[in-house]
């Protein structure tokens, strides 16, 4: 399904950031280590953001897309600070904030303009149903005809996978 495709790409992106900034602080140094928590809770929360929109109704949206905005931000931000003596590694960590932004508008797409589900429960059971629909049809045809039911079976089932 493409919006576990995209979602799933979003988090991987965001814990490459996460690695990006727990690998190039210093390990040794305990202002490393705080950098990393510091980002790794900006992150979940993120995500949670993130989570939170995907599973609320379409006008709700407003509010918890600024939010996850104003996150995005706050971690471009502390990125910036993270990374200023390394303006190379920094110019990579907001790559990956500029990637985790596609992947969550391939989420959104999703999420805003797909088909609803009961729609689309109530078109694959219409689906299902047709060749029940078309066999008395067939059926009459066959026996015009002087076919087998099994004949009228299969023409009621090409008449389904075609419609």
């Amino acid at each position: 399904e493409s919006a576990l495709a995209a979602f799933g790409q979003l988090r991987a992106l965001l814990f490459a950031i996460w690695l990006a900034v727990r690998d190039w602080s210093d390990a040794g140094d305990d202002q490393g280590r705080q950098d990393c928590y510091r980002m790794r809770a900006e992150l979940y929360t993120l995500i949670d953001l993130v989570v939170a929109y995907l599973l609320s109704p379409n006008k709700y949206h407003i509010e918890k897309l600024d939010a996850i905005y104003f996150q995005f931000s706050r971690m471009s931000k502390l990125a910036g600070e993270l990374m200023a003596s390394m303006p190379r590694l920094a110019s990579r960590v907001h790559q990956y904030i500029s990637q985790a932004l596609v992947a969550l508008e391939n989420c959104r797409h999703v999420k805003e303009y797909r088909t609803p589900f009961a729609l689309r429960t109530m078109l694959y059971a219409a689906l299902l149903s047709f060749p029940f629909g078309y066999a008395p049809y067939f059926a009459y045809l066959g026996k015009q005809q002087g076919t087998t039911l099994g004949l009228v079976g299969a023409l009621a089932a090409a008449a389904t996978t075609s419609a």
